[in-house]
């Protein structure tokens, strides 16, 4: 799940719970709003578009107006993070924690 949040200044948001050996991700073509859901330190947006159908990939980004960055090919995705990922066609996401 992606949840995106905007406030009004710097802030700690805790999550805590079991880590699950891997999740499955429902993605509808089109743009969906997913949290990375692996702790895996090497997986890129080129790892994505070569496991999904994936046309494009954006993260938050600090800078106005709409605070969106595209990623490239090398940029890491990181865990407890959300990303905007547009995909051409209605699909599952398996994502591992190994």
């Amino acid at each position: 799940m992606g949840i995106w949040v905007n406030v009004t200044e710097d802030s700690n948001l805790t999550v805590a719970g079991v880590v699950p050996a891997q999740t499955t991700t429902q993605l509808y073509g089109g743009w969906n709003l997913v949290g990375f859901p692996s702790t895996n330190a090497s997986f890129t947006a080129a790892d994505l578009k070569a496991v999904l159908p994936v046309e494009r990939a954006e993260d938050f980004d600090p800078a106005p107006p709409n605070f969106l960055r595209v990623l490239s090919d090398s940029d890491l995705l990181l865990a407890g993070r959300a990303y905007w990922v547009r995909t051409t066609e209605d699909t599952f996401w398996l994502a591992s924690n190994t």
